[in-house]
């Protein structure tokens, strides 16, 4: 690692003041490194770096924070995407990254994989472009409701008028 590239990155403690100051809604851009597996010719270290560790980025809304069953660790949670938004039962996929532990020894919280943080909208007004986008939104289709629904034994359906 060179000298400019470990001063452009935040520290540990920017990074949790950060998201400190995070609200449920703000849109924030997430960098982190991940687990890498694949083949390779030889054992001889050090490895390509693509072997060792996957970059990744996202952008998505803050959800917040939870710990994790198996080990308590702190993970981050943000939406990425959301479908059927008008419909009756709205989808969302999240991302859940471990973001920090808490040392034993000293009652701190200790980064994992997250190297960088960034709000890029608050909550308010992330709401507010969504609301207020320049596009048309598509026609909506008239709801149709069926009187009957007839389940078979092999999961097929069958909707009866």
């Amino acid at each position: 690692m060179t000298e400019e590239s470990l001063t452009s990155q935040p520290s540990d403690s920017a990074i949790i003041e950060i998201l400190r100051s995070l609200k449920t809604g703000d849109r924030i851009e997430v960098w982190w490194a991940d687990a890498s597996e694949g083949d390779v010719k030889s054992l001889a270290l050090p490895l390509p770096g693509h072997n060792v560790e996957t970059r990744q980025h996202e952008i998505g809304w803050f959800v917040g924070l939870q710990k994790g069953d198996t080990w308590r660790d702190i993970h981050l949670i943000f939406q990425t995407r959301r479908t059927d938004i008008e419909g009756p039962s709205p989808r969302f996929k999240i991302t859940s990254i471990p973001f920090a532990r808490i040392c034993p020894q000293c009652g701190l919280e200790v980064l994992m994989l997250v190297k960088r943080l960034r709000l890029l909208e608050d909550g308010k007004e992330a709401r507010k472009q969504a609301e207020n986008k320049d596009e048309p939104s598509p026609p909506s289709r008239p709801r149709r409701y069926r009187k009957r629904v007839q389940r078979f034994r092999d999961g097929s359906v069958k909707y009866i008028d």
